[in-house]
């Protein structure tokens, strides 16, 4: 069993610079394909770059409404 790498950043692009950052710091992970990305900004960053992770997964951007 190899060690995998779990990395969650937002779905939209309003925190900067962050996603780039994160991105960058697991490259060497993602060339050895063992890096799951939650978040399209993070999977839109790294596939930029020509490291389509292959587990990626979009986040949720709402909720259905609490009942009340």
């Amino acid at each position: 069993m190899r060690p995998g790498l779990v990395v969650f950043r937002a779905e939209q692009g309003f925190a900067g610079t962050f996603a780039e950052l994160v991105v960058d710091a697991v490259q060497d992970a993602l060339a050895d394909g063992h890096v799951f990305l939650v978040g399209s900004r993070a999977i839109t960053l790294a596939t930029e770059r020509g490291r389509t992770p292959p587990g990626r997964r979009r986040c949720r951007t709402g909720h259905p409404p609490l009942p009340t």
